[in-house]
C-alpha cells in the first residue's frame, strides 16, 4: 500500500518545469547574461551576454536560443588577446537514451560557435546514461569553467555518469578525458 500511495508523487515531481528568463553572473561578476524564452517548453529565445560597465552595461553577444543553464567567463587571457567564454547547456533530455539530436552543450568564444556536443557525443553509448520517468541525463556534474589541477588548464569541466572527468578546450571547445573525477580536484 505505502508503495502505491508513493508513485503518484515520483511521477508528478518527474516533470518538466516551464521555462522561465533567466539572469546568470560570471565568478567574478564582469558579465552577464540575460536568456528569455520565447515558450514554455524547449530552447526558442534570445540570449544576450552583457559586460558591467558604470551606467549603462554593454552587450558583448546575442545568441538566438534560450538556456536555463549557462556559464560564462570575461577577460579570459587566450591566444594573446581577453575573451569571453559562453557555455551554453542543452534542454531537458526527454526519453532513456543517449541521442545525437539532443544537445548536451555549446561552447563559444566571444559569440562564436567554437563547438557543440549532443547528448550521444558525451556519454559514448546510448545508455550510459541517468534516466528517470520522462528523462535522462548525462552529466553527474558539472564543475563549470574554471582551473582543474588534473590537467593544470582552464577550461570548462564536467563529471560524466561514469564517472570519466572531461576538460573542454576555450580555445577550440575540444574534449578531452582526463580520468576518472576521483584522479582530480578543481581549483
Amino acid at each position: 500500500m505505502t508503495l502505491l500511495l508513493g508513485l503518484p508523487a515520483v511521477a508528478m515531481a518527474d516533470e518538466e518545469r516551464g521555462n522561465s528568463a533567466v539572469v546568470v553572473a560570471s565568478s567574478d561578476g564582469e558579465c552577464y547574461a540575460k536568456s528569455v524564452p520565447e515558450g514554455l517548453f524547449g530552447d526558442a529565445g534570445q540570449t544576450t551576454v552583457y559586460e558591467v560597465e558604470i551606467g549603462t552595461d554593454r552587450p558583448l553577444a546575442t545568441f538566438n536560443w534560450y538556456a536555463r543553464e549557462i556559464y560564462l567567463a570575461c577577460g579570459v587571457y587566450l591566444n594573446g588577446r581577453n575573451r569571453h567564454l559562453v557555455v551554453r547547456m542543452g534542454p531537458w533530455a526527454r526519453g532513456y537514451r543517449a541521442a545525437a539530436d539532443d544537445l548536451a552543450l555549446e561552447i563559444y568564444s566571444d559569440g562564436a560557435l567554437l563547438a557543440r556536443y549532443s547528448t550521444l557525443d558525451i556519454a559514448g553509448t546510448p545508455d550510459n546514461v541517468s534516466h528517470s520517468v520522462s528523462h535522462y541525463r548525462v552529466f553527474a556534474q558539472v564543475s563549470g569553467l574554471g582551473w582543474s589541477t588534473t590537467n593544470d588548464a582552464y577550461g570548462f569541466h564536467a563529471t560524466t555518469i561514469d564517472d570519466r572527468e572531461l576538460y573542454f578546450s576555450p580555445s577550440d571547445g575540444a574534449m578531452q578525458v582526463l580520468g576518472s573525477s576521483a584522479e582530480g580536484t578543481r581549483r
